[in-house]
């Protein structure tokens, strides 16, 4: 592999690691929250639980233009980024 493309390789690896942060900042997030003594914000925990479920939405249609099992749609990943 050239050096390009070990950079390139390396890039992918960062923003993977990126996302599996997030997701697991996200999750952590509503775990504190739930474990509150005051108990849960409702609009904190709601609003966590939407990102995480973007990401994964995400992640899922990503996963699936990468293996070819869908064609890529510009409105699709639009939806999937979204929605």
């Amino acid at each position: 592999m050239d050096s390009q493309g070990q950079t390139t390789s390396l890039q992918r690896l960062q923003n993977v690691e990126k996302r599996i942060v997030k997701v697991l900042e996200l999750a952590g997030g509503v775990m504190d929250e739930l474990a509150s003594p005051v108990g849960p914000r409702k609009d904190l925990v709601q609003n966590h639980c939407l990102e995480f479920m973007q990401l994964i939405k995400r992640q899922c249609a990503l996963t699936l233009i990468l293996y070819g099992i869908v064609d890529f749609d510009e409105s699709a990943m639009k939806t999937a980024t979204l929605s």
